[in-house]
């Protein structure tokens, strides 16, 4: 029996990346297109940024986005459908990118949908699993508020 090459072994991840990267480059042409923002523009901006403060908003983002899939890997974990931590990344770091290309408010849920969909999770699991995380969302930026009124009430 012939063994498979790396690549035929991981053509459907290539393809993936390849896709991916298709559609983030279309996305940044299309958002610098539409904004006004040239490149000019923007490369002067990053001169004078503070590269500390764009580190830290890095791993922010990134913290953020795996322990939004870890949520969501716990609640379907807790459905009956075990999902690994690499799952729970991709359904959260979906749900992110297109809720920031899109106008509405649920522009990732469909996103994250489809991934947990795809891993073979039944369609209420996905629906509930999606309507617990955002109502932990909308608490945790209501215990997030209500404690910056009680520590710094002077801002209101």
């Amino acid at each position: 029996m012939k063994e498979k090459s790396i690549i035929q072994q991981n053509l459907k991840k290539i393809i993936g990346v390849i896709v991916v990267s298709v559609f983030a480059i279309i996305t940044i042409y299309t958002v610098f297109r539409g904004s006004g923002i040239s490149l000019n523009e923007l490369t002067a901006s990053l001169k004078e940024a503070s590269w500390e403060g764009i580190l830290l908003a890095s791993v922010s983002m990134l913290g953020f986005i795996y322990f939004e899939g870890e949520a969501l890997r716990v609640l379907v974990r807790h459905m009956g459908y075990p999902a690994k931590r690499s799952h729970g990344f991709v359904y959260s770091a979906a749900d992110v990118y297109f809720s920031a290309i899109t106008p509405s408010a649920s522009g990732g849920q469909p996103a994250s949908a489809y991934f947990m969909l795809k891993d073979g999770i039944a369609g209420t699991a996905v629906m509930a699993a999606l309507l617990l995380n955002l109502i932990m969302y909308t608490l945790a930026i209501l215990t997030i508020g209500l404690v910056d009124i009680l520590i710094f009430p002077e801002v209101f």
